[in-house]
């Protein structure tokens, strides 16, 4: 039996490179304990949901500094984002 794909669950295949979606990582981060400051960010008791556009200029530094802190709680997820459509023949191409 071919391998399922988790976004379609339809047979791999040719077919289902055309149904493929996107997403970004998404962040869940709250501070059951009471309020936390840490990368310039605030966190209480609700968990608050970061992008990548929310971590600042470095992502990467971010989340390590997050990881770092015992009194957060992360979590994260996957979240569907929508492509631009490809320009059809013609469409798109620079006018003179």
């Amino acid at each position: 039996m071919p391998p399922r794909t988790k976004a379609t669950a339809k047979p791999a295949g040719e077919e289902a490179f055309s149904e493929m979606i996107a997403a970004r990582q998404v962040l869940i981060v709250s501070a059951p304990a009471g309020p936390r400051r840490r990368a310039n960010l605030t966190f209480g008791p609700e968990p608050r949901e970061l992008t990548e556009e929310d971590l600042g200029p470095d992502p990467e530094a971010t989340i390590n500094a997050l990881r770092t802190d015992p009194m957060l709680k992360i979590d994260g997820r996957y979240e569907e984002i929508e492509l631009p459509a490809e320009p059809q023949a013609g469409e798109g191409a620079a006018q003179e």
